[in-house]
């Protein structure tokens, strides 16, 4: 048999392997998230070990070493350069294996089951969210803040422990650490990803600072105080905009049903999310996982669910574009790809168009088009300022994460909590709480649940800013808007959809848009 057809073999006998335990793995996350149950994250954490013990196998991972790069056929040879990597992520002993797998499963349940205290009484992520929203108490609000925070206390150790076990696996492949590892393993390279955010903060720096300068302003005067803290904001890591503008934007959403306007504006592209509900699920109770996202069950079967916690407002209406606009790309993949290629393309090409989705609520002629409503033109002025803030604010959050990350990875045992308020500071112009000394950076469940990834939702909005000049000057024509375009949609399924994982990320930018992933069409936007 010729080095081609033993691939293909390989291929074959290993997707029968790993599809029914892709399947148990991720019915078996859903279910813990939905009850918080100790046994069902423990049943999650078992399978997801099977898969690693898969790809810990050293005598096929030679097998997939001997077919990399030798196969002419360029479908087979991207499936064997995807397992490649795959297995390389898990070449460690099953002991360490298991530990990562269950302290991974641990904290995250930790996460999910959590709820923060505001003198004594439990209180939930939507409850400390309305406090911040709309409390003028300056104590209650402080109180609310630290809530939310508190779970960083409760997770922060194992959090290190994690990081350190990462670390021994990284090294043990020839990384510096997991970092390293982590960015090689997604296509991406250490190097390229801090000159880029490098490059992001030059240029970002100070429209932020002037930004940053107005926001303090009007809060200062709104909460009756000489110096803003972090409980001043809204969102409790300052990773989205404050109510500092006049327009209430609460106001266009409190009265429609989220989840009824969501299914309407997609059928009105063409792309039916019914199945998607009938699979989700969508509110608030005790023990859920407290968060959003979508998942992927069954890659044949088309098996997608979205978990949210939903309610009729402003952010939830964002949300819930954004989580079903995960829920339409995985949807859409190309139904004829092998199985290991029925997948998005990449973390950051998913959450690109999401937050191509999930940014329409502060687009003044979707609000018009899909509410209904009538925007006068200061009202759509501020809608576009809001876009704007709302862009700088996240970039500025986004380096925060990046820096602090790849510095935790880098020396764990380091002053962490300080190093944390530390890149605050510089890259937020965030005050810290005086006398605080608390990890509050384990606070962020994706230092634990999504490692090196949080990057990506940076590089989804460079690239969601790319699709969507493209589109506007080849798909839409006489001021079209995104309401009601189903060559939208059609361009979508096609172009960046259907093409699954059959490309590295930035050979399918390049394939939808005509080049390369390019900053300048977010950061053109970002001046008032």
């Amino acid at each position: 048999m010729q080095l081609g057809g033993k691939a293909e073999e390989f291929i074959r006998e290993h997707v029968e392997t790993i599809r029914p335990l892709l399947k148990e793995s991720g019915l078996a996350w859903w279910n813990a998230c939905l009850s918080g149950k100790e046994e069902d994250y423990k049943k999650y954490s078992d399978f997801e070990f099977k898969l690693k013990e898969i790809y810990k196998d050293k005598e096929n991972f030679e097998k997939v070493k001997s077919f990399k790069n030798k196969i002419k056929d360029p479908i087979l040879n991207r499936q064997i350069n995807l397992l490649y990597l795959y297995y390389l992520e898990n070449q460690a002993d099953s002991e360490l294996l298991r530990k990562i797998t269950d302290k991974s499963t641990e904290i995250e349940k930790k996460f999910n089951t959590f709820r923060g205290k505001i003198d004594n009484k439990k209180v939930t992520n939507n409850e400390i969210e309305n406090i911040l929203e709309n409390e003028k108490d300056n104590n209650l609000r402080k109180k609310a803040w630290e809530a939310s925070q508190q779970v960083g206390e409760v997770v922060s150790n194992d959090l290190i422990e994690l990081v350190k076990l990462r670390n021994k696996v990284a090294k043990e492949n020839g990384f510096n650490d997991y970092y390293e590892m982590s960015s090689f393993i997604q296509e991406q390279n250490k190097r390229d990803l801090i000159a880029l955010l490098d490059k992001v903060e030059r240029l970002t720096k100070n429209s932020y600072k002037k930004l940053k300068k107005e926001i303090d302003y009007v809060l200062k005067k709104k909460y009756n105080t000489d110096k803003i803290f972090p409980w001043h904001y809204v969102d409790p890591f300052f990773q989205s905009l404050p109510k500092f503008y006049e327009i209430d934007l609460d106001k266009y959403y409190k009265d429609k049903d989220v989840l009824e306007v969501t299914k309407e504006f997609y059928k009105s592209i063409d792309f039916d999310i019914s199945n998607i509900l009938d699979r989700s699920d969508l509110y608030e109770r005790p023990k859920k996982n407290p968060h959003a996202y979508c998942i992927i069950i069954d890659r044949e079967t088309k098996d997608i669910r979205v978990l949210m916690n939903l309610k009729n407002n402003y952010k939830w209406m964002s949300t819930s574009l954004h989580e079903f606009g995960h829920g339409i790309y995985f949807e859409n993949v190309g139904p004829k790809l092998p199985f290991l290629l029925k997948r998005y393309s990449h973390g950051l090409i998913t959450e690109g168009v999401s937050e191509m989705f999930g940014n329409l609520v502060r687009d003044p002629a979707w609000i018009e088009d899909t509410l209904k409503v009538k925007l006068s033109n200061q009202e759509k002025v501020e809608i576009k300022k809001i876009l704007i803030a709302e862009n700088l604010v996240f970039l500025r959050w986004v380096l925060v994460m990046f820096h602090f990350e790849k510095s935790l990875y880098e020396n764990p045992d380091q002053d962490l909590n300080n190093l944390w308020w530390d890149l605050k500071e510089k890259y937020q112009l965030e005050n810290k709480p005086e006398e605080r000394d608390k990890p509050d950076y384990a606070a962020k469940i994706h230092l634990v649940s999504s490692p090196v990834y949080y990057h990506n939702y940076l590089l989804g909005r460079f690239f969601s800013a790319q699709l969507q000049n493209y589109v506007i000057r080849n798909i839409f024509n006489n001021n079209e808007g995104f309401q009601n375009n189903k060559e939208f949609g059609g361009y979508l399924r096609e172009k960046v959809f259907k093409p699954g994982l059959l490309y590295d990320w930035n050979s399918l930018i390049e394939y939808a848009t005509g080049e390369k992933l390019k900053v300048d069409y977010l950061i053109e936007q970002l001046t008032f």
